[in-house]
C-alpha cells in the first residue's frame, strides 16, 4: 500500500512540475521579448518606462485654422559699396524645430530651392521666402492606462509646417533693408508681402535679429589708402542659425538655414574697387554662424 501511495503522490506532482517548466520557458521569454521591443522603439536612455498601470502621454490639439505665412529659405546681407552672392547651383532650405515632448521635438522644412540667382548689393538685406501653411497645436500631458513610456509635454504650444502652397512653388524675394544702408540696423524681423499669383498680402513668421552686433565682432576690413577691393569667402555647413516665432500664438522655435546636398555652402561678400572705408562684420542673430551683418565707417 505504501508503494502505491508513493506512486500516486509522484503521479500527482508531475502536472505541477510541467506548469513550472511552461512558465519559465514560454511566459518569461515573451516578457523579455516585449521589454526588448519596447527598448528598440523607445530607448530607455530617452524615455522613462512605467510599469505601474499608467503612463504620461503628450496629446496635440489644433488651435484655430492654419496660418499662411512667408517662411525664410535664405537671408542675405551685403556690405555698403559692395555686393554678395550665393553659390551656383546650390539648394537652400529652412529647417524648423519646435518643442514637443521631453525627448522629441516637432520638426518641419521648407522646399529646397536653387539659390544661385539670389544676390544683394550696396548694403541691402534680402530674403528668399516660401509661402507655407503653419499649424499651431496646444499640448496637454495626459495619463494613459496600461504599460508604456512616460513622455510628457515639454511646452504648452508647438507648431509646424503642414503644407506648402502650389506644391512648394510659391516663393518670392523680399527686400528687408534698402541699398545705400551703411549699417545693418533695425532690420525688420517680419513683414507683409503680396503674393503675385493671387494679389493677396500675407504676413511672415517673426525671425531673429539681423542687426550688426559690435559686442560679437567677427572681423573687419580697412581700405583707406589705395581703395583696393576685398572678397570675403565663407564656407560652412549651416548658413544661418537662429529663432523664429509664429504670430498670434507667440510660439517660438529654432531656425536653421542649410545649403547644399552635402550640407556645405560657399558664399562671397565683395567690396568694390575704389570704395574707401572700414567694414566691420558680426554673425547674424548673434549666433556662431557665417551669415554676416555689416557696419560701414568712412575713413
Amino acid at each position: 500500500m505504501k508503494l502505491k501511495k508513493s506512486t500516486v503522490s509522484k503521479i500527482e506532482e508531475k502536472p505541477k512540475t510541467f506548469k513550472r517548466i511552461t512558465f519559465f520557458f514560454i511566459i518569461i521569454p515573451i516578457i523579455v521579448l516585449v521589454i526588448a521591443m519596447s527598448n528598440m522603439f523607445f530607448p530607455l536612455a530617452a524615455v522613462s518606462p512605467s510599469f505601474d498601470g499608467h503612463y504620461e502621454y503628450c496629446e496635440m490639439s489644433q488651435v484655430g485654422p492654419p496660418q499662411t505665412l512667408w517662411t525664410p529659405v535664405l537671408l542675405l546681407t551685403s556690405p555698403y559699396g559692395g555686393n554678395s552672392t550665393g553659390s551656383s547651383s546650390v539648394r537652400s532650405w529652412g529647417s524648423f524645430s519646435f518643442e514637443f515632448t521631453a525627448d522629441f521635438p516637432l520638426t518641419s522644412t521648407t522646399t529646397k530651392w536653387l539659390t544661385d540667382s539670389i544676390s544683394a548689393s550696396n548694403g541691402a538685406v534680402v530674403g528668399l521666402f516660401e509661402l507655407a501653411n503653419w499649424t499651431t497645436y496646444k499640448l496637454t500631458t495626459v495619463w494613459k492606462i496600461g504599460i508604456g513610456n512616460n513622455n510628457p509635454c515639454r511646452a504648452s504650444y508647438t507648431a509646424r509646417i503642414t503644407s506648402a502652397w502650389f506644391n512648394g512653388n510659391a516663393v518670392q524675394i523680399d527686400q528687408l533693408l534698402p541699398p545705400g544702408s551703411q549699417v545693418d540696423n533695425k532690420v525688420p524681423t517680419s513683414f507683409n508681402m503680396v503674393f503675385y499669383h493671387n494679389h493677396i498680402s500675407y504676413p511672415s513668421v517673426i525671425f531673429g535679429l539681423l542687426d550688426f552686433n559690435s559686442s560679437a565682432l567677427y572681423g573687419y576690413f580697412a581700405n583707406c589708402n589705395v581703395g583696393y577691393g576685398e572678397t570675403i569667402t565663407v564656407s560652412a555647413s549651416n548658413w544661418i542659425e537662429g529663432f523664429i516665432t509664429i504670430p498670434n500664438y507667440d510660439v517660438s522655435g529654432e531656425l536653421t538655414i542649410t545649403q547644399g546636398s552635402s550640407k556645405s555652402t560657399v558664399y562671397t561678400y565683395t567690396i568694390t574697387n575704389g570704395v574707401y572705408g572700414t567694414w566691420e562684420y558680426s554673425p547674424l542673430s548673434g549666433q556662431a554662424n557665417p551669415g554676416f551683418a555689416f557696419r560701414y565707417s568712412a575713413c
